[in-house]
């Protein structure tokens, strides 16, 4: 059932039904799902005349479908017929869409701006296209879950902006490439999860530049899981960063290689594959709260990933990384950080590294200073005003059985 409310400005004629008396009265139709209502009088002040099988509220006088997802309100007699041009809407289209079929996809077609919520949750659609080409904006969530069938997301070829964006368990899709071509920003969340045969990310956000809140990159289990080419644009992230619990990569490849800013913490924990970082993250240069490098079980080396990080803001967790033998640059180079956390390390990497963050504390906490710095970074360190550092703690080796997915609630009905 396709469920949205239009606003006043995208009012729709109503379909007129002759009652048996002639009188002209106005129906819902089955897509309102109030297939019931019938009003009398005119589309600016219509009254109830049979509520059928839906719920009639006295109080605001309005005709509720039996799902309570879509009503018809008689006080504009409102139809679920999508905007178009031939009804004054200009394409901008009020309320929630559930969209199950082809024929809904087909329903919206009209629609350029959707200012609620689209869901495609529990349908067996194969595809996106027929009808969501010529959204450019959504203001609210965009939800694909569930989808057993849905093997691509080509479809959204001209959305630019969306709310949220979450894809999740959908079982037959193994590839995002083609999926959201000119989409530049994300408002506040994407997450990308549970998807159990999803193998390929590139070929998709390629103009991707912001996330204002959280990306989730996580539980994405296929054993053909590549990262290689991940949000190629991508540039900001407001708050968090997880990559996490993808049994089966053993790279992130060139994964989000124009990310610069963080601004929560990175979560990079519990990818049971994960050999090496190499070529992961190369433009990072700033973490605004913690870093977690944790239970990557078969981690063994940093190589040139997190090669421009400068600062984490709050403290660097190295821990539960069995076989790590080598941090790379950080070895010579540390990020400036608060503080600095290691655990369960090889005892010579663990050396290293303690060397490195105690080299950040000469300086009575104005600036990093340490070997191979350059100049424009200790002035920018200056600039950025850091606090002063605290003391590097090595804890004792402790077993983690895993790292649980984030569950708390996301924003996401």
């Amino acid at each position: 059932m396709l469920g949205m409310r239009m606003s006043l400005a995208c009012l729709v004629a109503a379909v007129l039904v002759a009652s048996a008396s002639g009188e002209d009265h106005f129906a819902c139709t089955e897509i309102d799902g109030c297939s019931g209502c019938l009003f009398s009088g005119d589309e600016w002040s219509p009254e109830l005349v049979e509520a059928g099988q839906c719920e009639f509220n006295e109080e605001f006088n309005e005709c509720w479908a039996a799902d309570e997802d879509t009503r018809c309100w008689t006080e504009s007699v409102e139809s679920s017929v999508p905007c178009s041009e031939s009804s004054g809407c200009s394409g901008e289209c009020d309320g929630d869409y559930t969209l199950v079929t082809a024929e809904d996809l087909a329903l919206v077609s009209a629609c350029t701006k959707i200012l609620g919520n689209v869901k495609l949750v529990y349908t067996n659609l194969t595809s996106l296209e027929g009808g969501l080409e010529g959204i450019t904006v959504i203001d609210g969530k965009l939800h694909i879950k569930w989808n057993p069938a849905l093997a691509s997301l080509v479809g959204f070829g001209s959305l630019t902006r969306v709310g949220q964006l979450k894809i999740e368990s959908n079982f037959a899709l193994e590839s995002l490439a083609g999926a959201f071509p000119v989409l530049t920003d994300v408002t506040k969340d994407l997450k990308i999860d549970q998807n159990p045969v999803l193998g390929m990310f590139s070929g998709a956000f390629l103009q991707l530049t912001a996330i204002g809140d959280d990306l989730y990159l996580q539980d994405n289990n296929s054993p053909n899981l590549s990262f290689e080419g991940a949000l190629p644009s991508l540039a900001t992230i407001g708050d968090d960063l997880y990559i996490q619990n993808n049994d089966a990569a053993t790279s992130l490849g060139g994964a989000l290689r124009s990310l610069r800013t963080v601004g929560g913490s990175v979560y990079l924990q519990g990818n049971d594959e994960l050999l090496s970082l190499d070529r992961a993250l190369v433009s990072l240069r700033s973490i605004g709260d913690t870093f977690y490098l944790q239970g990557n079980d078969k981690l063994q080396s940093i190589g040139t990933g997190f090669r421009s990080l400068a600062y984490v803001w709050d403290t660097l967790y190295i821990q539960n990384n069995k076989e790590l033998v080598s941090a790379g640059q950080w070895e010579r180079d540390l990020p400036c950080v608060e503080d600095l956390t290691l655990r369960d390390l090889d005892p010579q990497l663990t050396r290293n590294l303690e060397s490195q963050f105690e080299l950040q504390q000469v300086t009575g906490g104005l600036y990093c200073s340490l070997p191979g710095w350059t100049f424009s970074k200790k002035i920018m360190a200056m600039a950025y005003g850091y606090k002063t550092w605290g003391p590097v703690v090595v804890e004792p080796t402790y077993d983690y059985d895993s790292y649980d997915s984030y569950d708390g609630y996301d924003g996401f009905d």
